[in-house]
Protein backbone atom coordinates (compact mmCIF):
# COMPACT_ATOMS: atom_id res chain seq x y z
CA UNK A 1 0.00 0.00 0.00
CA UNK A 2 2.15 2.92 -1.25
CA UNK A 3 0.68 5.61 0.80
CA UNK A 4 1.19 3.34 3.96
CA UNK A 5 4.53 2.81 2.88
CA UNK A 6 5.23 6.21 2.47
CA UNK A 7 3.76 7.10 5.46
CA UNK A 8 5.92 4.45 7.38
CA UNK A 9 8.98 5.74 5.89
CA UNK A 10 8.65 9.41 7.22
CA UNK A 11 7.45 8.29 10.88
CA UNK A 12 10.91 5.65 11.16
CA UNK A 13 12.73 9.12 10.04
CA UNK A 14 11.05 11.19 12.74
CA UNK A 15 11.69 8.60 15.24
CA UNK A 16 15.16 8.13 14.48
CA UNK A 17 15.53 11.84 14.68
CA UNK A 18 14.10 12.01 18.27
CA UNK A 19 16.67 9.46 19.13
CA UNK A 20 14.82 6.10 19.20
CA UNK A 21 16.46 2.99 17.97
CA UNK A 22 14.44 1.56 14.53
CA UNK A 23 13.98 -1.36 13.31
CA UNK A 24 12.25 -0.59 10.16
CA UNK A 25 9.91 -3.60 8.94
CA UNK A 26 8.88 -3.89 5.35
CA UNK A 27 6.02 -6.46 5.45
CA UNK A 28 2.06 -6.96 2.81
CA UNK A 29 -0.50 -5.81 4.65
CA UNK A 30 -1.51 -8.94 5.46
CA UNK A 31 1.27 -9.88 7.74
CA UNK A 32 1.13 -6.37 9.09
CA UNK A 33 -2.97 -7.05 10.27
CA UNK A 34 -1.27 -10.61 11.38
CA UNK A 35 1.88 -9.17 13.52
CA UNK A 36 -0.11 -6.27 15.14
CA UNK A 37 -2.82 -8.26 16.41
CA UNK A 38 -0.03 -9.84 18.93
CA UNK A 39 0.43 -8.32 22.38
CA UNK A 40 4.06 -9.76 22.63
CA UNK A 41 7.47 -8.29 22.22
CA UNK A 42 9.01 -7.79 19.13
CA UNK A 43 11.84 -10.45 19.08
CA UNK A 44 8.98 -12.60 19.98
CA UNK A 45 6.96 -11.60 16.38
CA UNK A 46 5.25 -8.72 18.48
CA UNK A 47 5.71 -4.51 17.61
CA UNK A 48 6.24 -1.43 18.72
CA UNK A 49 4.95 0.99 16.14
CA UNK A 50 2.84 0.28 13.17
CA UNK A 51 1.91 3.44 11.01
CA UNK A 52 -1.42 2.70 9.37
CA UNK A 53 -4.03 5.34 8.40
CA UNK A 54 -7.41 6.12 9.40
CA UNK A 55 -10.12 7.73 6.91
CA UNK A 56 -13.82 8.68 5.97
CA UNK A 57 -17.14 9.27 8.06
CA UNK A 58 -15.55 6.99 10.66
CA UNK A 59 -13.53 9.71 12.57
CA UNK A 60 -15.86 12.58 12.34
CA UNK A 61 -16.80 12.35 15.69
CA UNK A 62 -16.10 10.53 18.89
CA UNK A 63 -18.93 8.02 18.74
CA UNK A 64 -17.52 6.02 15.93
CA UNK A 65 -13.07 6.99 15.60
CA UNK A 66 -11.43 3.65 16.22
CA UNK A 67 -8.49 5.83 17.56
CA UNK A 68 -10.07 7.36 19.70
CA UNK A 69 -11.25 3.83 21.84
CA UNK A 70 -9.13 4.11 24.83
CA UNK A 71 -10.75 0.96 26.67
CA UNK A 72 -8.11 -1.30 27.03
CA UNK A 73 -8.34 -4.67 25.61
CA UNK A 74 -11.20 -3.53 24.22
CA UNK A 75 -9.39 -0.93 21.98
CA UNK A 76 -7.73 -0.58 18.60
CA UNK A 77 -4.30 -2.43 18.08
CA UNK A 78 -1.99 -0.79 20.65
CA UNK A 79 -4.03 -1.36 23.41
CA UNK A 80 -4.44 2.24 25.26
CA UNK A 81 -5.82 2.65 28.15
CA UNK A 82 -7.76 6.49 29.39
CA UNK A 83 -10.91 6.32 31.56
CA UNK A 84 -10.89 9.65 30.98
CA UNK A 85 -10.99 9.31 27.35
CA UNK A 86 -14.14 7.00 27.21
CA UNK A 87 -15.69 9.33 29.96
CA UNK A 88 -15.94 11.64 27.52
CA UNK A 89 -16.40 9.76 24.41
CA UNK A 90 -19.98 8.77 26.70
CA UNK A 91 -20.74 12.01 27.79
CA UNK A 92 -20.06 13.34 23.95
CA UNK A 93 -22.61 10.93 23.41
CA UNK A 94 -25.19 11.88 25.71
CA UNK A 95 -25.19 15.12 24.87
CA UNK A 96 -28.58 16.41 22.56
CA UNK A 97 -27.33 19.76 20.48
CA UNK A 98 -24.27 20.18 19.03
CA UNK A 99 -23.14 23.38 21.07
CA UNK A 100 -22.50 20.80 23.88
CA UNK A 101 -21.04 18.36 21.89
CA UNK A 102 -18.68 20.76 20.58
CA UNK A 103 -17.59 21.38 24.43
CA UNK A 104 -17.21 17.73 25.27
CA UNK A 105 -14.96 17.44 22.16
CA UNK A 106 -12.81 19.96 23.51
CA UNK A 107 -12.81 17.89 26.43
CA UNK A 108 -11.68 15.09 24.68
CA UNK A 109 -8.83 16.70 22.32
CA UNK A 110 -7.35 17.79 25.68
CA UNK A 111 -7.62 14.74 27.02
CA UNK A 112 -5.92 13.43 23.79
CA UNK A 113 -2.72 14.82 24.28
CA UNK A 114 -2.58 13.92 27.94
CA UNK A 115 -2.84 10.57 26.91
CA UNK A 116 -2.17 10.02 23.27
CA UNK A 117 -3.56 7.16 22.39
CA UNK A 118 -2.23 7.28 19.05
CA UNK A 119 -0.06 9.91 16.91
CA UNK A 120 -1.32 11.91 14.08
CA UNK A 121 1.46 11.95 11.42
CA UNK A 122 -0.33 13.91 9.14
CA UNK A 123 -3.41 14.27 6.87
CA UNK A 124 -3.54 13.51 2.87
CA UNK A 125 -6.70 14.36 0.62
CA UNK A 126 -7.54 12.28 -2.28
CA UNK A 127 -7.97 14.51 -5.84
CA UNK A 128 -11.49 13.52 -6.77
CA UNK A 129 -12.72 14.48 -10.59
CA UNK A 130 -16.39 14.14 -11.57
CA UNK A 131 -17.92 13.69 -15.16
CA UNK A 132 -19.80 17.22 -15.75
CA UNK A 133 -22.82 14.81 -16.50
CA UNK A 134 -23.21 13.91 -12.83
CA UNK A 135 -25.31 16.40 -10.65
CA UNK A 136 -26.13 15.85 -6.74
CA UNK A 137 -21.86 16.00 -5.91
CA UNK A 138 -21.91 17.18 -2.44
CA UNK A 139 -18.93 19.53 -1.46
CA UNK A 140 -16.72 18.18 1.12
CA UNK A 141 -15.80 13.71 1.74
CA UNK A 142 -17.34 12.03 -1.21
CA UNK A 143 -20.91 10.42 -0.55
CA UNK A 144 -22.66 9.41 -3.26
CA UNK A 145 -26.11 9.71 -1.78
CA UNK A 146 -28.26 11.74 -4.42
CA UNK A 147 -25.79 11.65 -7.14
CA UNK A 148 -27.23 11.78 -10.75
CA UNK A 149 -26.74 11.74 -14.47
CA UNK A 150 -27.83 15.25 -15.72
Amino acid sequence: MPNISATCLIAADLLKRIGFTVDLQVMDWGTLIQRRAKDVAPAQGGWNVVSTSLNGSGVMDPAGHIGLRADGRAAWVGWPTSPAIETLRARWLEQDDLVAQKAVCRDIQAQFWLDVPYVPLGETYQPSAFNRRLTGIAAGFPLFYGVRMG
